[in-house]
């Protein structure tokens, strides 16, 4: 399985494409061989006798899993990793859950696994469930794939008549109830965050103000995977993804700060120091609308300020993002503490490799994705960062570690 990684890797780098070109033998190999150990944690993990989905799991930890497991089959061919992925998504259509919009539409959302409905969270499950379709070959699964996106992008951009009361969720809603009476659901659609999403109930309340993560992950990257399926919501909604999404980039892009960084926006305001999160959630929807909508090629090309700040703020050891706790002994290896922030870094390795390959190469683009697989690749590292292990971010990281490992050695083959 190593050799048939190492493989696939370095004739897509001989092919030049993309930027697999970049990596050494050595950095192909180990890369190759880090995504089949992850891929064996993480059969392990979404194993038959483990909890099912909605029992305790988060459906955005355990999708960006069951998506690593896809890209894998990809690249491989494995069939077990093809099996796993999809039932995961058999199982995540499933605890679809209903809810009634304005204008009686049939709309549908998810809890989060954690009794909660956050938008921001279910669109990187959603964005699993669109690769699904691509590669499920029961044609009535797929359509029943189909009308679960339908009708959640209806309760996205409708909202709901009375808040869910299902006994998955009940209590989390707060006496606010729904988004205004006039149907527009989360997407904000006048004034300055125009474009933007809310992200559910939060903290008890409904949360239709501005998100950061909410717009990537539904708003942007899910909506653009739904609509090159040729998907939209269902009635009476009539918004139209590909107009939805665009909008959602356009407040992205426009929220970020002088220097690049994109801002970590939520209300009620968190004074939690996030800096990389929205980054890494962002990332995944500037990529695909790259791949997908060429007309914003010119737009997105003012990611540059942003690629040249994760550059400039990448850590001497090649990852991103505060460490706590470290020590280093010939002993004890490494050790450390990532911290949340840092835990949802590595989209960040995405983003560069994307506009690097897109708009030119950058010898200093160039030097931190090496500086980034030097640090995937040591052990000891990698094991303190939380790859493959069991420790309380285990899953969480190995996820977004195992989706940009999958993306350099065949670009793009997770979306």
């Amino acid at each position: 399985m190593v050799r048939t990684l190492l493989l696939v890797a370095m004739a897509a780098g001989a092919a030049g494409e993309g930027t697999a070109g970049l990596l050494s033998r050595s950095e192909a190999n180990g890369l190759a061989q880090l995504l089949n150990t992850s891929a064996a944690f993480i059969v392990a993990k979404m194993a038959p006798d483990q909890p099912p989905i909605q029992a305790d799991r988060s459906i955005f930890e355990y999708g960006n899993l069951a998506r690593v497991l896809l890209a894998g089959h990809r690249i491989t061919g494995n069939p077990e990793w093809l099996k796993v992925g999809l039932d995961w998504c058999d199982g995540f259509v499933a605890a679809q859950l209903p809810v009634t919009t304005p204008g009686n539409g049939k709309g549908g959302y998810w809890d989060t696994g954690y009794r909660e409905i956050f938008i921001a969270d279910t669109g990187t499950a959603v964005v699993t469930l669109t690769v699904c379709i691509a590669m499920q070959s029961d044609s009535t699964k797929v359509e029943g794939y189909k009308a679960a996106l339908e009708r959640y992008a209806l309760f996205v951009t409708k909202g709901c008549l009375t808040p869910p009361t299902n006994p998955n969720v009940t209590g989390i809603v707060g006496p606010a109830g729904c988004p205004a009476a006039d149907g527009e659901g989360w997407v904000i659609q006048s004034g300055a965050d125009k474009g933007a999403l809310g992200d559910g109930w939060y903290k008890r309340e409904l949360n239709s103000g501005a998100y950061t993560i909410s717009t990537a992950t539904s708003g942007s990257c899910g909506f653009v995977q739904m609509d090159v399926l040729g998907l939209k919501p269902l009635a009476p909604s009539t918004a139209v993804l590909s107009t939805v999404a665009a909008d959602a980039i356009d407040w992205l892009l426009n929220s970020r700060t002088p220097d690049g960084r994109i801002p970590y926006i939520i209300h009620p305001a968190d004074t939690t120091s996030v800096v990389f999160q929205p980054i890494t959630y962002s990332a995944e929807s500037f990529i695909t609308c790259g791949l997908h909508y060429p007309a914003m090629k010119q737009k997105l090309s003012t990611l540059k300020s942003t690629v040249e700040w994760l550059v400039a703020n990448q850590n001497p050891d090649g990852s991103w993002g505060k460490w706590s706790n470290l020590t280093v002994g010939e002993d004890q290896g490494v050790r450390f503490s990532p911290s949340g922030d840092a835990q949802r870094s590595p989209r960040a390795l995405s983003l560069i490799q994307w506009y690097l390959a897109t708009y030119g190469p950058d010898p200093s683009i160039e030097e931190s994705i090496h500086k980034f697989v030097a640090f995937l690749l040591d052990d000891a590292k990698a094991k303190a960062f939380g790859v493959n292990t069991n420790s309380t971010a285990g899953v969480l990281v190995t996820g977004f570690v195992g989706l940009a490992v999958a993306d350099l050695i065949q670009p793009w083959v997770t979306f």
